[in-house]
């Protein structure tokens, strides 16, 4: 074997290295994808320090005033609770029964489509 084929098999090898670290990042990211990495310079908790921890997102005390993302208010402000547990179960009962179920495999066939948009 020669200089160049040695140096290529070695350059194959550290290819072959990044690649397969690639797919066990990507795998990773798919099981765990509200996980990050923290910096390696940086600690932990001066990289997380704008952040405030709950025990429990339902039961925490949290002033809802607070400076908190747009999400956050949406979940917090209900001007009535019951009456919009009230619409959204009455919305699901009169929905179609013509509906899929969620999760559901459906096939939907198309008739009578002009044959100048097919193509």
């Amino acid at each position: 074997m020669s200089e160049a084929d040695a140096s290529l098999s070695v350059k194959d090898e550290e290819i072959d290295v990044a690649e397969v670290e690639k797919y066990r990042k990507e795998r990773e990211n798919e099981q765990f994808p509200d996980e990050i990495d923290t910096p390696v310079d940086t600690p932990a908790r001066i990289r997380f320090q704008r952040y405030r921890a709950l025990k429990s997102f339902r039961t925490s005390p949290w002033d809802p005033l607070e400076n908190l993302p747009q999400t956050y208010s949406r979940i917090f402000k209900f001007a009535d609770y019951r009456h919009s547990k009230k619409v959204a179960l009455s919305a699901v009962a009169n929905e179609n029964d013509y509906s899929a179920p969620g999760g559901a495999y459906v096939s939907i066939y198309i008739s009578r489509v002009p044959t100048d948009l097919i193509g």
